[in-house]
């Protein structure tokens, strides 16, 4: 079961303000804790979630939620040679 879920987004995306939100409210209304990066929860207001580096995303939560375009989606794959990636958690890269 996915108790715990991060997101990364593009930075300074206008349309993270508009789709992450929504994103959250689901997730916490189906249970799930959430965490953001810094630069993803800037956007959020006062909606703002846990922040953590993007770095440390991996290996604290269950799903990792990666919205943005290609540079969004490289720079997560990187996040799985951290050794704070476990094999066999799973990370959704979703392009905007």
């Amino acid at each position: 079961m996915i108790k715990t879920v991060g997101i990364i987004s593009r930075p300074r995306r206008e349309d993270i303000a508009r789709v992450v939100p929504p994103l959250i409210n689901w997730l916490q209304a189906h249970g799930a804790e959430v965490s953001c990066d810094s630069e993803t929860n800037d956007c959020l207001g006062s909606l703002a979630v846990q922040a953590r580096k993007r770095e440390e995303l991996p290996g604290c939560t269950d799903l990792l939620i990666v919205l943005g375009g290609d540079g969004t989606g490289a720079g997560s794959k990187s996040l799985r040679r951290t050794k704070k990636f476990t094999p066999g958690k799973g990370i959704f890269s979703m392009m905007m």
